[in-house]
């Protein structure tokens, strides 16, 4: 890989970019300083986890905090009209001449025919500037290397923490000057370029490819991310053969209903889809709303065998697939995936000092807080079921459409979600239509007389308030201006009523174990007449 590509990849890739300069700065410095302690983290397992003879066989945790902090060190080295790569390989190699020269006991330590290689190599390679390749750097960088094995990583260790100090002394306060004598100097190429010099030693002694090690950063970067637009992994149930009454529809909606003040149900087609749920555990944590992540998992994966079971649509025309994908082992291994995000998610926000409520409205609704080793972790999870075909940003995609599929219901306690498997989305709506297919319990009857003779119809606002009085007749509740405000009536577009009501009109509703209302409406004469009917659950 040529510098100038890798330059433009990170150009591309840097996610920063509309963000204020300072900001930019601050963001690099820190990811700069973060990656080398993790790889730092991953060296360490290595070299003190395994037996001597294997501390330099590489790994993928290895070349993945390598990549990332390549992509940082060039991040920084391209920010504010920055030359890149060749700009601090530049740098770093007329100072490492310089001093090789100047200074004996670096001279003595390098074979004199290495570093007459490096003095024409190096010249060859700053001439060549941008079109150099990673390689090539590599290559004549390591002429210049003064020791060998673990103490030679023990260097590149130890200066690399230095280095990454220099850096995140950029951020130091004027406040605190006096405590700035012991952090060295920071000069932007020089700096860079010397931590460039240890990331490429540090390859060298694993047998890496500096470029290898690039292209693995771009793929998984690009993976994540989809920067190439790809199209989603196809359907897992339109192969050829499968009976269409045993697919997911491609378009659907799932109800959810609080039944109590800590229930719910689902509906699906007007019946309930699955048991009423609750939280299963000793606090009111909201868990009763986590298969909004399953069906998360169906809009974005088309994937879901818990809820393929749920809607009566296991594939049994194939008892193996039946067996296998759509199972026992394949709905456990769903359930601790989902159970797996969920409890990370509240688990960073802990960490990072949030509520348990902030957590569950912030977490995981932005792809950029998905921790990639953690991606990669939910993917191991679903290895040898075909969902494992599913790329890493369907995942993503599927964990942030999930959690913010969460954050809504839990708020709201009820909602509709509807997904569109053309379009891999799913989306939210507060309303439910109460088209559940069970019996009206209840009826109540209100009349709207216009106060104007002049007036003819009854607008938006003046029908949601006489239906709302209606629903507090059934309930029995006085129609008071207390009570109305506790009770919201909203129209779907065919005029169908979604109610959300709260404090004790929402527990009147839970003790006549409600699911639904609906109106009808007449006008005879001059007034409007509406007869709202309660649903009750089907038996």
């Amino acid at each position: 890989m040529r510098l100038a590509s890798y330059d433009e990849f990170v150009r591309d890739s840097d996610w920063t970019n509309e963000k204020p300069t300072e900001e930019r700065f601050r963001i690099a410095r820190y990811g700069l300083a973060a990656e080398i302690g993790a790889l730092a983290s991953a060296l360490k397992k290595k070299v003190l986890h395994h037996e001597a003879e294997h501390w330099n066989i590489s790994n993928e945790e290895i070349i993945e905090e390598l990549g990332d902090s390549l992509w940082y060190v060039t991040q920084l080295a391209s920010m504010e009209n920055g030359g890149g790569l060749a700009s601090i390989i530049k740098a770093d190699f007329e100072a490492l001449a310089s001093k090789i020269e100047s200074n004996k006991n670096f001279q003595n330590a390098i074979d004199d025919g290495d570093f007459e290689d490096f003095c024409k190599n190096s010249a060859e390679l700053i001439k060549e500037g941008k079109g150099a390749s990673l390689d090539a750097y590599q290559s004549v960088a390591f002429l210049t290397a003064r020791t060998q094995g673990q103490e030679l990583l023990d260097v590149c260790l130890t200066r690399l923490m230095l280095l990454s100090t220099a850096i995140m002394g950029q951020q130091f306060p004027t406040a605190e000057a006096g405590l700035r004598d012991d952090i060295p100097p920071f000069v932007q190429d020089r700096t860079l370029g010397a931590i460039l010099w240890h990331l490429s030693a540090i390859a060298s002694l694993y047998d890496l490819s500096l470029c290898k090690v690039a292209e693995a950063n771009e793929l998984k970067i690009t993976e994540i991310s989809n920067r190439t637009d790809s199209q989603p992994t196809a359907l897992y149930d339109r192969i050829e053969g499968i009976p269409e009454e045993q697919q997911f529809p491609l378009k659907f909606e799932i109800s959810y209903v609080s039944t109590k003040r800590d229930r719910l149900q689902m509906f699906y087609r007007g019946r309930p889809l699955g048991d009423e749920l609750d939280d299963n555990a000793r606090t009111d944590d909201g868990y009763r709303f986590h298969d909004a992540l399953h069906l998360a998992n169906i809009a974005v994966l088309g994937w879901s065998p818990v809820m393929r079971s749920l809607m009566g649509l296991k594939r049994k025309y194939n008892p193996i697939i039946d067996r296998t994908e759509d199972g026992a082992r394949a709905r456990i291994v769903e359930e601790a995936i989902v159970k797996a995000v969920h409890s990370y998610a509240i688990l960073i926000g802990e960490y990072e000092g949030l509520s348990t409520d902030e957590a569950r409205r912030r977490l995981f609704t932005d792809a950029g807080q998905i921790p990639y080793h953690f991606l990669k972790l939910v993917r191991t999870f679903a290895k040898d079921l075909e969902v494992e075909k599913s790329r890493d940003w369907e995942w993503r995609k599927a964990i942030v459409a999930g959690h913010r599929l969460y954050a809504q219901l839990h708020e709201e306690k009820q909602g509709t979600v509807s997904i569109d498997l053309e379009k891999r989305q799913v989306t939210y709506s507060p309303m439910v239509i109460a088209d559940v297919h069970g019996p009206v319990v209840d009826t109540a009857i209100e009349i709207f007389r216009p106060k104007s003779l002049l007036s003819r119809d009854i607008t938006d606002a003046e029908r949601a308030q006489v239906e709302a009085a209606a629903i507090l007749r059934i309930l029995r509740v006085e129609a008071s201006f207390e009570n109305l405000s506790k009770i919201k009536v909203a129209h779907s577009r065919s005029k169908q009523i979604s109610v959300k009501a709260h404090g004790d009109v929402q527990e009147a509703i839970w003790e006549r174990s409600i699911v639904g209302f609906r109106t009808q409406w007449t006008k005879t004469g001059r007034r409007w007449i509406c007869l709202a009917m309660a649903i009750g659950v089907p038996s």
